[in-house]
């Protein structure tokens, strides 16, 4: 589950993005106002996997940004 400027969207394992509707259900949700409470910079990661051997055995939160 994906929660971004009050839009929900699910990301499916086949790495497509679906747009959440109103008749759609989530068995278990959290959401969370993100703030920043430690902050590590990632560089030169290539995948998920890459990243789940930086973070081991807890949650996180991830906000992404981008400049084109």
């Amino acid at each position: 589950m994906i929660v971004l400027d009050d839009s929900v969207y699910q990301a499916v394992a086949d790495g497509s993005i679906a747009v959440f509707s109103e008749e759609d259900t989530v068995t278990f949700g959290d959401v969370t106002i993100f703030d920043v409470n430690k902050m590590l910079a990632v560089n030169g990661v290539a995948d998920m996997a890459a990243i789940n051997e930086l973070v081991v055995n807890c949650f996180y939160i991830v906000k992404i940004r981008v400049c084109f």
